[in-house]
């Protein structure tokens, strides 16, 4: 029986058109590696500051960005978690991973890849792991933007988090499936 997860071993090309440009995407699936750490933070830090902007305040977003700056955190995650990335010709297009078999800890798309499918097919490799660890459902601390797309695939709030950050309160979404 063929497997779901699709990692560095197992590569996944997704060939969808794109909606803006009317371009083919390769989209492959990989294990994320250190030698992606800059491209990985450069990702996290302009997804935070363009596709947040209806949700979030300029100041929100900046102190929310720079935890990118926290590098040992991020290299621990992409030591200890089930870490992959998303790429279209070679530039990493989003990532996401999972952490203690069960918390999604990250997912971001960059800007001109949202609403391609690319969160989706980030997701399906991140669940299909998770179900290998016997883990039934994931959790996930969910960004105001990034709500609808978890609410889509079932997940459901537990609690609104009020995170204080550098005196910004920059509130998120305890969610379950």
């Amino acid at each position: 029986m063929h497997s779901t997860l699709r990692d560095a071993t197992t590569p996944y090309t997704n060939r969808c058109v794109s909606l803006k440009s009317h371009q083919i995407m390769n989209i492959k699936i990989r294990n994320a590696e250190l030698e992606d750490l800059a491209e990985l933070q450069n990702l996290f830090s302009d997804t935070i500051m363009e596709t947040c902007q209806n949700e979030y305040s300029l100041n929100q977003r900046k102190v929310w960005s720079n935890a990118v700056k926290k590098t040992e955190k991020w290299n621990k995650s992409l030591k200890e978690e089930f870490f992959i990335v998303a790429e279209n010709d070679g530039m990493i297009v989003g990532f996401s991973s999972l952490k203690n078999e069960n918390y999604l800890n990250l997912m971001y798309i960059h800007k001109d890849f949202t609403r391609k499918g690319i969160a989706s097919r980030l997701y399906e490799n991140i669940k299909t792991k998770s179900i290998e660890y016997g883990t039934k459902k994931l959790s996930a601390d969910v960004s105001k933007t990034a709500r609808p797309f978890f609410e889509k695939l079932g997940f459901r709030v537990l609690k609104e988090n009020k995170n204080i950050v550098d005196n910004e309160i920059v509130i998120n979404y305890n969610m379950s499936e």
